[in-house]
C-alpha cells in the first residue's frame, strides 16, 4: 500500500474490525495458526483489531520429552517429572520479559528515628559454584544456573555423576 513502509509485512490500512490482523506462532521453524485466538481490543473503540494465536499446551510435545528424560535418571513418577518440567517452564516464562531487572533491585527501609534509614544493595558475588543433587536433574541446576547468570555471576555447574550426561543433554 502507499502509506506502509516497504519492509512492512502488514498493511496498516487493511486492518479493521471486519478483518483484524492475525499474529501466528513460530513452532519448530514454521509459522502456524492455532485453533483458538485471543483478540486484542482497540482501547479507542472497543473492537478487536489484532487476533493472537494462543498456544495450546496439549500441542506441545517438549514437556513429555523432558519428563521422560528425567525419569531415566531419577526415581520419579511421570507426574512428578512433569511437575519439575512445568516449574522450570514457569520460571523461564517469568524471567523471559522485563522481570530480570527486578532481581538486583536495591531497597530502603525507614527507621524509627528521624534520618534513620536501612539500605540494602544486591551485588553479584562473581565466580560461584553450583553443586546439584541427582533427584532434580532439570529444575535445580537450571533455576540456580539461570539465577546466577541473571545476577551477573560467573557460575560453574557440577551436577551429580548419576545424571551428568542427561543434564548436559537437557542444558543443550
Amino acid at each position: 500500500s502507499i502509506h506502509s513502509p516497504p519492509f512492512a509485512t502488514v498493511a496498516a490500512e487493511e486492518i479493521s474490525v471486519s478483518q483484524p490482523a492475525e499474529v501466528l506462532n513460530l513452532v519448530q521453524g514454521k509459522w502456524k495458526a492455532s485453533s483458538s485466538w485471543n483478540s486484542i481490543v482497540d482501547p479507542l473503540n472497543g473492537y478487536p483489531f489484532i487476533n493472537v494465536a494462543e498456544v495450546q499446551e496439549a500441542e506441545i510435545k517438549v514437556e513429555k520429552f523432558f519428563s521422560r528424560l528425567i525419569q531415566r535418571v531419577s526415581p520419579k513418577s511421570y507426574t512428578q517429572a512433569l511437575g519439575e518440567v512445568q516449574v522450570t517452564r514457569k520460571f523461564l516464562e517469568n524471567f523471559s520479559g522485563d522481570q530480570v531487572r527486578f532481581l538486583a533491585r536495591s531497597f530502603a527501609v525507614p527507621g524509627n528515628h528521624l534520618g534513620q534509614q536501612s539500605n540494602g544493595y544486591r551485588w553479584p558475588y562473581g565466580p560461584v559454584a553450583i553443586i546439584t543433587p541427582f533427584n532434580f536433574p532439570l529444575e535445580i541446576p537450571l533455576l540456580q544456573l539461570m539465577g546466577a547468570l541473571y545476577m551477573g555471576n560467573k557460575p560453574v555447574l557440577k551436577v551429580d555423576s548419576k545424571v551428568n550426561t542427561y543434564a548436559f543433554n537437557i542444558m543443550l
